[in-house]
């Protein structure tokens, strides 16, 4: 099966939305545009951006995003990030380029939230780092990393901006401006999506394209901006390439069986995990019932035989006071015992 869209979607009525919203900046979300094949994908947004030919892109989205004036870029098509030992896991990024200064910038795009991490992407940078530091070589040559992290999900709940930039600050006074070779952008899209300070501005376009939910936006986008326009272009082009959309739709069905089979298996591991802790906890309690059944026996045998020591020793002391030829009345007086107790005792001794 094979998934064709249509892109004379985007254009529809192209000039009454621009009138109707350019002015006063409102902007509406269309779901249909969230279509399997969009720039989110991975394999789609490594084409636009990550393909050799299409640097011009890629420089005027990082302007927009890190806010600088690029001169030149080069695509890095090498993006393996080996690993240090032999057998461990390698990794690969999504867009690697380098600026003019000998900067390196990774790009990454995450549909599914779960996927990052602070680690993974330190782990990134951390690589991107060293990668250029053989033995040898003077620390002095390490070049400044920047790593730009597109997710499509909400991760920091602390602060309601979409775009939120890392650096090293030190504690106490918040000096900035040291450990410069560190720097890290994440972009969320959910908050973009519902935020209400989206500008219209060439970072927004850019945003809207990746997101590709508001048709305003994307048109907009396009209509202003002639790398957006190009990007676009490039969209449209991975859509008529059934080889193409042969392999994203194939990804597509591999990635939802994986999901599935973790689903499946999560909920498997959860019911056996609930049945054999629920074996655990049976014996658990019949061994913590059998250690408080001891105790308890122990504890009340205790008591029993504390009650019938002091019986006896008071039987002992009242015998005694018999032997003495103290009167009934007197040894009941001295026990604090009705004196048909005493005269009981009296007589069980004159039976012995």
């Amino acid at each position: 099966m094979v998934l064709f869209i249509d892109s004379k979607i985007i254009f529809e009525n192209l000039e009454k939305r621009k009138e109707d919203n350019m002015d006063n900046n409102i902007y509406t979300y269309d779901a249909k545009l969230n279509e399997i094949v969009t720039p989110k994908k991975d394999l789609v947004f490594k084409r636009i951006f990550g393909k050799k030919g299409n640097e011009a892109i890629l420089k005027d989205f990082l302007e927009a995003i890190l806010e600088i004036k690029i001169k030149s870029l080069t695509l890095d098509l090498n993006k393996e990030l080996v690993p240090e030992f032999y057998g461990k896991k390698a990794s690969e990024v999504d867009v690697r380029a380098r600026l003019q200064d000998g900067t390196e910038v990774n790009v990454e795009i995450q549909v599914n939230k779960n996927e990052y991490s602070e680690k993974r992407c330190l782990y990134y940078w951390s690589k991107l780092y060293s990668d250029k530091l053989d033995e040898g070589n003077e620390y002095g040559k390490l070049n400044k990393v920047i790593c730009i992290w597109i997710i499509d999900g909400e991760i920091y709940k602390e602060f309601p901006d979409f775009m939120s930039k890392w650096e090293v600050t030190n504690e106490k006074y918040g000096v900035k401006g040291h450990f410069r070779e560190m720097e890290i952008h994440i972009i969320e899209l959910q908050k973009f999506r519902k935020s209400a300070t989206i500008k219209g501005n060439v970072r927004d376009f850019w945003l809207a394209f990746i997101d590709y939910q508001s048709r305003e936006l994307i048109q907009m986008g396009c209509i202003t901006n002639e790398q957006i326009k190009k990007a676009k272009k490039e969209l449209d082009k991975i859509r008529a390439n059934k080889d193409l959309m042969d392999a994203i739709f194939a990804l597509e069905i591999a990635e939802f069986d994986y999901n599935t089979a973790m689903g499946n298996a999560k909920r498997e591991g959860l019911r056996k995990g609930k049945r054999e802790g629920r074996a655990i906890g049976i014996e658990q309690g019949r061994k913590e019932g059998r250690k408080e059944g001891q105790a308890e026996g122990r504890a009340e045998g205790r008591a029993e035989g504390r009650v019938e020591g002091r019986a006896e020793g008071i039987q002992e002391i009242i015998m005694s006071m018999l032997k003495a030829n103290m009167s009934i009345e007197q040894i009941a007086s001295i026990a604090g015992l009705p004196k048909e107790k005493i005269q009981e005792i009296a007589k069980s001794e004159e039976l012995k």
